[in-house]
Formats: structure tokens, sequence, C-alpha cells
């Protein structure tokens, strides 16, 4: 029997989501950040591991501080703007121009002085499936196949280039490979299964057509 693993993020929780090129901050993070103490907030951010750091102040002390405000309607929520770092980093990018809004949210964690929140890897690289001898060698992460009608058929995990290779897959149908580059193992089964995950939530329960046919069913 294996535990059951939650995928969705409820309103209770301190969540900080991505949308409309701003972030916006909901009322349960409004109240735990004590937001309507402070007017501006300052971002950071950590690529390698690719988190978000926000650090609220009650005054603008640079250049680089952002005006914290309240969302139309929404007395206890709050925003910031979020262009600019939607549009240099393309991991946030990917996940803001999703039209799936679960993927747009995260819970956040205090740690130090900041609020922090960790981006999901979301198959942000793309490469055409005739191209795969352009990839790196030795890059390792989670990827998955889509055929010419943008249907998902496969999702896995390990050496991209060397996976897409193998003899048995050789008369796949699929014309496109969508990745995140992710060094630790366990991290790859996690997110692996994460997304198999997701998309069974939204096939009524059905996996990806080449995972059925080869059985890949890991719950790591």
């Amino acid at each position: 029997m294996e535990r059951f693993k939650r995928i969705r993020i409820t309103q209770d929780e301190p969540v900080i989501a991505i949308r409309d090129n701003r972030f916006y901050f909901n009322s349960t993070f409004s109240k735990m950040a004590e937001l309507k103490d402070n007017n501006f907030v300052r971002y950071y951010l950590d690529e390698k591991k690719m988190e978000i750091g926000f650090e609220f102040l009650s005054e603008k002390e640079d250049r680089d501080c952002y005006q914290l405000g309240n969302e139309c309607n929404k007395k206890n929520n709050f925003r910031s703007s979020a262009g600019e770092i939607i549009s240099r980093y393309h991991r946030i990018k990917r996940i803001h121009n999703s039209r799936d809004n679960d993927l747009k949210k995260f819970i956040a964690t205090k740690i130090g002085n900041l609020w922090v929140i960790k981006l999901r890897p979301c198959f942000e690289n793309v490469i055409d499936s005739k191209d795969v001898n352009h990839l790196a060698n030795n890059l390792k992460g989670i990827y998955r196949y889509l055929n010419n009608q943008d249907e998902v058929v496969y999702i896995g995990e390990g050496d991209i280039k060397q996976r897409a290779k193998v003899q048995e897959r050789r008369d796949w149908n699929f014309d496109k490979i969508e990745y995140s580059v992710i060094e630790n193992e366990n991290d790859r089964y996690y997110w692996e299964n994460y997304w198999i995950e997701k998309h069974k939530e939204k096939n009524n329960g059905k996996l990806p057509y080449y995972n059925l046919l080869s059985g890949n069913n890991k719950m790591n």
C-alpha cells in the first residue's frame, strides 16, 4: 500500500500565484506575512534551486523595490508587479503562460527574513525529436514526448538524449520533446511522478500512451 500524495493546493495555505504579469498573495499568506503593515516588496532569485524570495518592507529602500497593493475588490489579498522577472526567466514565463491555474500557485515558506516559493519544473525547454542529437550529452531531468497533435504520449526521467535514442523507442510516434534539467535523482523521481499524476487527473485516470505500454508506473 502506497501513501497518497497530494498534488493540489488549497486556499487555507499561504499561497503566492503568478498570473497577469503580477504576483498575487492570498488572504492566508497576507495575514501570516502581515502585508497590511507593508507597502513594498523586494524579490530574490536562486536560479540553481529555482526559488523566488520575497522581502516585504514598510518603506521603499532602493530602486529594486516594487509597490505592494490590494487586489481589486479583495481588501485582504495583495499583489505586486512581476512583468520584468517573468520576461527575464524562462521557467517563470512558462509557468505564467500555462493554461492550468493550479500550476501557477505555490505554497510559501518563511526562511529567515524572506518568504520563499520553489518553482516546480514544467518542461520549459523544447526541442523537435529529429534534433535530439543537438542535446548535450549526460543532460538529466524529466521529459515528456508529444505527438503532432500536441498530445503527451510519454513522461519519463533520466538521461534525456540517451533515452530518446534507445532501440525500443525508434518506432514510437512523437514529434517534440519537452524537458526540465534536474540533476538530483530523487528529485527527478518525485517530479516524474507529480506530472504523471497530473496527467492522470486531467485524463480520467489514464496514463500517457507509451507509459501504459511500457508499464512505467513509478511512484517514487
